[in-house]
Formats: C-alpha cells, structure tokens, sequence
C-alpha cells in the first residue's frame, strides 16, 4: 500500500550487499569468511542482526530493541569487514545514489529545495558508514510505518456506515513538452499540479449496483484526481480537493457523518496551523459531524509514497 520499504535503503541495502559478494569473490576462504560476513537476501534478513530475538509468540520486536535502547543489540552487531571500512586512498572507489536537498528553479525563476537522488563515487567505507547510520533509526521506522498500515487497514475493513476515508498525496508538478522542437524559446510548457486521493466508501446500490449493510459490508476503492495549473501546493489547495470529493460525495447521494482522512506530514500542506483551521471548519465547510486527520510516517529520506 502506501509505506512499503523505501527505495532509497533497498538501493543502499543492494549496493552494499553487491559490494561484499565482490570483496567475497575475491578472498581464499570464502566459506569461512562469509559464514562471518553474510551477504544477506533482504533488508530484514540485515535488521534483524541488529536486533534481540522477537521471542516465542510474539509479533514484534522490543521496543527498547527498535528504539537502540538495549545493551544486548544495535548497530555495532553487524559486522563488517575490514575492507568495507576502509576510506583510505587504497580503498575501493563504488558509484552510489544518495538522496540530498538540492536547489533547483520553478516556474517564476524561482528557487527552492527538492529532494532527488544525486550520484557519489566515494571510498566503500563511507557507503558503509552511511548505512550504519540509516540502521541506527530505520528499524523502529519500520516498525512505526507498518503498525500504521495495519491500524489503517483495520478501519477499513471495519468502516462504519456513513463513513468515508481518504487518503491525499501531491504528485510531481508534469510538464508536457513536444518531443522534437525546431526552437526551443518558441513553445510554451503548460505546467500542471496533480493531487491524487484514494477514497474507500461504503457501496451505494444506485451508484454502484450493490448494496452494503453491517452484516454483508462492501467497501468501494476509488482514485480522486485533480489536475490544475496552480503549482502552489498549500492548504488553499487541498481545501479545494475536499470541496470536490465532498461534491462528488453528494452527487452519489452519500452522506458522510465522519471524515478519516489520512496525510503524510508535509507542513504547506496538511500539518500548518492553516491547515488545522482549515480541519477545525470541517462541519462548516462540508457538513461532517466529524473530519479526522491522520498523519503517516514521515518516509526516510525518499520512498514510494506516490499513491497512485
């Protein structure tokens, strides 16, 4: 769904294993050395070394475990090799992806910072050094991220009548640009926002062709688009969304008396103090007796967390 393990720590995940098999490749005792230092199959595979048992019966790790609180785990139980600490001059020389901030110009000439990955050739040791680093916190994010998951699955599956969630993200501004030009400065590039939300509602028998009632319910899942020119992605912008679904509710003749909405914690647009007014105005706005924000876990550095 929307908090799967992000991309950026299965690239880093891949690169170092890939690495270590290369350093393995070349070392006479290989059994022996790589029953030390595993190459291990998945992020999880690497978690869990860093982390006590979960124990008999049970679903989770410790909370002291994923917090790095325990003196019996942590980060300094993955162990590597000498030659994936190395960041001397000799070391080995990897080309890795990290996300960073960088500046880059908007509509306007404007500035401003966006996320993206940007291309390293660096000794192996500081590729190491900085996976160590995303260990220390990711596992408890994780942790987090996937009780989320579950949290909102649940209320899916038991949504009470009248009832309505929806779950809002910003796509990437799309520009539409011709494949071949004679000039450049003689095209216009229309630039377009896309606000994408997933809507889960009860079944409305005239809409929808079946009906859903609390002893045989049927949950509908839809995608709500909204695509415009307005490149502002603030709480204007998504009052504007909630006009629409509340719009399109309405013309399916479903009454909504209490709103989940679930966000990532993106400030301009769902966490400002602007924003909570904006929550706060729900009964006003669009006539729910309750409108509900629920916020995930904010992704670690970069993730899938486009939900369409």
């Amino acid at each position: 769904m929307l908090l799967s393990v992000p991309y950026c720590v299965h690239n880093y995940f891949s690169e170092c294993m890939k690495q270590r098999k290369l350093i393995l490749e070349s070392t006479h005792d290989r059994a022996i050395v790589e029953a030390r230092y595993p190459i291990f199959k998945s992020q999880a595979d690497m978690f869990a070394e860093t982390l006590c048992p979960k124990g008999t019966n049970k679903e989770h790790y410790k909370t002291e475990c994923l917090n790095r609180k325990c003196q019996n785990c942590g980060v300094a139980n993955l162990l590597l090799m000498p030659e994936e600490n190395d960041t001397t001059d000799e070391a080995i020389e990897v080309t890795w992806e990290k996300f960073e901030y960088v500046n880059v110009c908007t509509k306007g000439n404007l500035e401003r910072k966006k996320l993206m990955p940007v291309k390293k050739t660096t000794k192996i040791g500081t590729l190491f050094k900085f996976l160590l680093e995303l260990l220390s916190t990711f596992p408890s994010h994780q942790f987090r991220a996937a009780w989320q998951n579950q949290q909102l699955k649940a209320i899916i599956s038991n949504l009470s009548a009248n009832d309505c969630i929806c779950i809002h993200d910003f796509s990437e501004n799309f520009r539409c640009s011709a494949r071949e030009e004679i000039q450049s400065s003689c095209f216009q590039r229309t630039e377009v926002s896309l606000h994408v939300s997933i809507i889960y509602r009860h079944a409305v028998l005239e809409y929808d062709g079946k009906d859903s009632t609390t002893e045989n319910p049927n949950i509908i899942k839809e995608h709500f688009f909204v695509v415009s020119n307005d490149d502002k992605h603030d709480h204007h912008f998504v009052h504007e969304v909630q006009n629409q679904i509340k719009e399109y509710l309405n013309s399916i003749s479903y009454n909504v008396s209490t709103m989940h909405e679930y966000t990532d914690g993106c400030q301009c647009q769902y966490k400002s103090r602007h924003c909570m007014g904006d929550v706060s105005n729900g009964q006003q706005d669009f006539g729910y007796d309750r409108l509900i924000r629920n916020y995930f876990e904010t992704l670690h550095a970069k993730g899938k967390s486009k939900i369409s």
